[in-house]
């Protein structure tokens, strides 16, 4: 009852009969020429959100000294990101009037909920982008059919407004707050593969390429196979200590030594009667 009474309310403003709107032609050519100029802006602030992602994404891979540089340029970017989405929106709602353009002109005071949030929004659309013109000229036609009441209350967004809330917020840029400057930031950290550690509460933070983490495992990696082949060279030591002293053990006479023989704690290597090494494969093994 709520909304139905918010929207009686609208309509009353519009204090209009039910006769043939005679600008409804008007409108429709405003409405082509307008959607012409929206695809335009539309492309051109498509080139330039892409180009300033780039150019942000590149000042967080120089360095950490960069931080600010892209900071600055974030706020900028989510401006003009807002604008394209508004530019989509308004876009969507010229659809929206143009194909119930027949019925608005013959029932100007028992409009729908769509159409009437449609006309609402191009409204205060109108007064927010000075660059669309055609939009200023639908503006004043729906101020002569509607009256100068419901065009000030969806301009000024006074209670009881049609205005698309989304719509609002893309055009309410003024002022950009650190949080959503970081969280656009992490955005684009993310799809260029730079990973940091970004807090709300942090001025500035460490900035970690992955190609740094990747040098790190390749550093790790090299230890570990360089700790198994010092292990491997002390087994074969020992074992062709063995195989020598095995193959010339016929010409020696004494006992064994045991692992205390300076040729790599081999067992089977030969004493003198002194107790000195006489081990043949010292000489090759050391």
């Amino acid at each position: 009852m709520g909304l139905n009474k918010m929207f009686g309310r609208i309509l009353g403003l519009m204090g209009r009969s039910s006769r043939r709107w005679r600008k409804a032609s008007t409108c429709e050519v405003l409405i082509k020429k307008l959607k012409i100029r929206l695809a335009n802006q539309k492309s051109r602030k498509n080139v330039i959100t892409r180009q300033s992602r780039d150019d942000i994404a590149q000042l967080l891979r120089i360095n950490r000294q960069q931080y600010h540089a892209a900071l600055a340029r974030v706020e900028q970017l989510y401006k003009d990101e807002c604008k394209l989405s508004a530019y989509e929106q308004l876009d969507g709602f010229c659809d929206c009037v143009h194909k119930n353009l027949c019925y608005i002109s013959r029932h100007s005071c028992k409009l729908s909920v769509e159409v009437l949030e449609a006309l609402s929004s191009l409204i205060f659309g109108a007064s927010r982008c000075g660059e669309l013109p055609e939009l200023h000229s639908l503006r004043n036609l729906f101020r002569q059919q509607f009256g100068h009441k419901f065009e000030r209350m969806n301009v000024e967004m006074l209670p009881g407004n049609a205005v698309n809330s989304r719509l609002a917020h893309s055009l309410d840029t003024a002022s950009v707050t650190q949080d959503v400057k970081l969280k656009l930031l992490q955005e684009i950290q993310n799809e260029c593969t730079i990973h940091s550690v970004v807090s709300p509460s942090q001025e500035q933070t460490n900035f970690i390429p992955e190609i740094k983490k990747q040098k790190g495992n390749l550093y790790h990696q090299s230890d570990q196979h360089a700790s198994r082949f010092k292990d491997m060279m002390k087994i074969i030591r020992r074992c062709l200590c063995f195989l020598n002293y095995a193959i010339n053990s016929g010409g020696h006479d004494g006992s064994l030594c045991w692992p205390s023989c300076s040729c790599g704690q081999a067992q089977g290597c030969h004493r003198n009667g002194k107790g000195i090494s006489t081990c043949p494969t010292t000489r090759f093994v050391q």
